[in-house]
């Protein structure tokens, strides 16, 4: 008799499923192999047979989840870039499909495996361009005006968290507790 083992399935940004069997979370594996995975199911196998047929039903699975139709669209609206899909039209307008920041983050709006594997690429590629663009804008600056633009973008908690731990420390130093940063 077969025991069983527990399994964690994932689906990666391209819509390929992978299995952990062995719960090593892919220690062995590559690290491109394993980045922005999600996971799809957690189970109990007893491995072989059982993990194939598991694998082709998510596979199946995800590849439902894919767009009949698919033209990638991105256009740049003063935020980032907009990534849609423009042969597909939601709410009275494209269907949007992820959001790159400007730092060359890239946020999903849909399952992965809707976006086609050479769309995906074209869309990393595009987040990879942009954090670099920033990174060199970034660098270019003053110490004094990066501390300047860090500041602007914490919320106002994280702003007063801030100021007390600046505060603190000074205090630890000596010195005054003013609120000057």
């Amino acid at each position: 008799m077969a025991t069983s083992k527990p399994y964690k399935a994932y689906v990666n940004e391209m819509g390929e499923v992978l299995i952990d069997f062995d719960g090593d979370n892919f220690r062995h594996s590559y690290p491109y192999t394993v980045k922005r995975l999600t996971l799809l199911e957690e189970g109990s196998s007893s491995g072989g047979d059982d993990l194939v047929k598991i694998h082709a039903r998510l596979s199946a699975t995800i590849k439902r989840r894919a767009a009949r139709r698919f033209e990638l669209f991105m256009g740049c609206l003063g935020n980032g870039i907009t990534v849609c899909n423009k042969a597909v039209m939601e709410h009275g307008d494209y269907k949007m499909v992820a959001h790159i920041s400007d730092q060359g983050e890239v946020k999903w709006y849909v399952e992965p495996g809707y976006t086609p594997a050479s769309d995906v690429i074209k869309i990393r590629e595009a987040a990879t361009i942009q954090q670099n663009k920033y990174e060199t804008w970034w660098a270019s600056l003053s110490e004094a005006k990066r501390y300047e633009i860090t500041l602007d973008r914490m919320s106002p908690s994280e702003l007063i968290a801030h100021i007390k731990e600046r505060q603190a420390a000074r205090a630890a130093k000596g010195g005054t507790t003013d609120v000057s940063l």
